[in-house]
């Protein structure tokens, strides 16, 4: 058995694909997403927010303060002030 992914659909290197698992037009399985054998994703699928222990939290770039911090569908605003850093107040590209 093998894995088959319409050419429409996206899966982000990470993501894992059981043996058998069919993945239709126009769907995006999104990385560390875990899918079992033999799963069917349909036409227009999103799998994504899927819970995980590092690498959801945003962080200034320049004191590296917790500026975000997100826990499965759980948004908390921590040290972002508008558009700076609440602890060094540089100006940064973010947008919630």
């Amino acid at each position: 058995m093998s894995v088959f992914v319409h050419p429409t659909a996206v899966v982000d290197p990470g993501a894992e694909l059981g043996d058998g698992t069919r993945v239709w037009h126009f769907s995006h399985v999104m990385a560390r997403a875990r899918l079992g054998r033999k799963c069917v994703v349909g036409q227009n699928v999103y799998l994504g927010n899927v819970n995980l222990e590092e690498g959801t939290d945003s962080f200034c770039p320049h004191c590296h303060a917790l500026l975000v911090h997100r826990m499965g569908y759980n948004t908390m605003i921590k040290k972002l002030e508008g558009d700076q850093c609440g602890e060094c107040g540089k100006k940064l590209n973010f947008v919630v």
